[in-house]
């Protein structure tokens, strides 16, 4: 039996700033966004170490966006992450 190839969904390349918001709510880390798509995104990050596997991305520090995401894999400063969310605004954190 052959197995179906899998799909993968569009990335588009970026090269931006972005915050993370750790699980306590207050600690950002700035990291730089490498690629998107429609269920994730490839950051890297020098602190990447330091991060549990949940957190929330936003595009821009003042952003009005941002997404819930997990960590699902790590390459040494680059990580994968999963949205766990539908985007969404958030509600007044400062971000």
């Amino acid at each position: 039996m052959k197995r179906k190839p899998i799909k993968r969904k569009t990335r588009r390349r970026r090269s931006h700033e972005a915050w993370l918001t750790l699980q306590d709510g207050h600690t950002r880390v700035e990291c730089r966004v490498v690629d998107v798509s429609q269920d994730g995104a490839q950051i890297t990050c020098n602190r990447a170490d330091a991060l549990h596997d949940r957190l929330v991305l936003a595009y821009a520090l003042t952003a009005s966006h941002s997404r819930t995401c997990e960590i699902v894999w790590r390459r040494g400063k680059t990580l994968g992450l999963k949205y766990t969310d539908q985007p969404a605004l958030t509600q007044q954190h400062g971000m």
